[in-house]
């Protein structure tokens, strides 16, 4: 006697393709992460060479977006992808690839605030996190 089991697997989509609060810029040789467009109208997606270093990148995100909260994406590749907003600990098969950041004008938006406390810049923090590892969930599924 054969026993037939129907069984769904559930495929999550990308969360950068959803409405985020922070936007996701990476930048690797062999894969396309993060955000499609993470820029304001009128400003290009630079370069990663256009840049002196990564203190070089996060201070043009700053002028151009007038950043509440940025933080570092690393990433490590061995037989699959994992991104983090904390640096993993091999040194051969990972590294910084980008940043998540929010602006203080969408997060004064997202809140319905004036002022940004550090109360807000918290929680902020806590929710571009999770959001990282969400992604992360997304590129292991």
């Amino acid at each position: 006697m054969y026993q037939i089991q129907h069984e769904t697997e559930e495929v999550l989509c990308n969360p950068r393709e959803d409405d985020n609060l922070g936007s996701m810029v990476c930048y690797h040789r062999r894969y396309d992460l993060g955000d499609k467009n993470p820029y304001l109208p009128g400003h290009y997606k630079p370069n990663s060479g256009d840049f002196w270093g990564w203190t070089d990148m996060g201070k043009y995100l700053d002028k151009v977006h007038d950043l509440a909260v940025c933080l570092p994406v690393y990433m490590y590749e061995h037989g699959g992808i994992a991104v983090s907003t904390k640096p993993f600990s091999c040194r051969w098969d990972s590294g910084r690839i980008g940043f998540i950041f929010v602006s203080k004008e969408k997060l004064r938006k997202e809140y319905g605030v004036k002022r940004i406390t550090a109360s807000l810049v918290s929680k902020a923090k806590c929710v571009l996190i999770a959001e990282v590892e969400l992604y992360n969930q997304y590129l292991n599924q």
